[in-house]
């Protein structure tokens, strides 16, 4: 068996070619006869990537990659690397991993910020994070996070004597505290 390998190589492999055992006299020294055989396992790639859609302050996302590949018809568990099986992403940024061909894998983003959607697109047309039997470098996982904007209205009351119609300035600063540490947070002027 070949334990599914892609492809095998053989020192000795046919009668043109085939690796003779003779027979030794009883004190002869021993036949050496060596044979080798390679297997060759075709790689596959996987690309998770992330998108922020609205404000991105340069978090970091947390995902887990999981995969199997099939033996003897039923799904094994396929060893990762630590840093292939879980890792972070900012927005913008991705990861590719190689595995064996044949391999599926299953992509997942863990610790959802509050608030964000969270929508997956695959090369496959799938929306699971999920691919099955991944063959060559064409495969991808995009996990997008919609972040809703909130509102914050300022009202200026005036009470007592003051002048009608007068216009008052106002600045306001807003600070993000997320992971990263304190950031100010960019206010679109209206």
């Amino acid at each position: 068996k070949t334990q599914g390998a892609d492809g095998v190589t053989l020192n000795y492999d046919g009668y043109d070619n085939a690796a003779i055992v003779q027979k030794l006299e009883k004190d002869a020294p021993l036949q050496k006869l060596e044979l080798s055989a390679s297997n060759r396992f075709d790689q596959a790639q996987i690309t998770v990537s992330k998108v922020v859609d609205g404000p991105d302050m340069g978090e970091s996302y947390y995902f887990e990659l999981s995969c199997t590949y099939p033996v003897d018809g039923q799904p094994v568990p396929y060893p990762l690397a630590e840093a292939d099986a879980k890792f972070s992403l900012k927005g913008g940024e991705s990861k590719t991993i190689t595995v064996l061909s044949g391999v599926s894998c299953e992509g997942v983003e863990t610790d959802v910020p509050e608030g964000a959607t969270v929508s997956i697109t695959n090369t496959d047309g799938g929306t699971d994070g999920a691919l099955a039997d991944i063959e060559g470098d064409e495969n991808a996982v995009e996990v997008t996070n919609t972040l809703e904007l909130a509102e914050l209205t300022v009202t200026k009351i005036v009470k007592g004597p003051g002048k009608s119609g007068a216009s008052y300035d106002f600045e306001l600063a807003c600070i993000y505290h997320g992971s990263a540490g304190d950031v100010e947070y960019p206010l679109a002027p209206e």
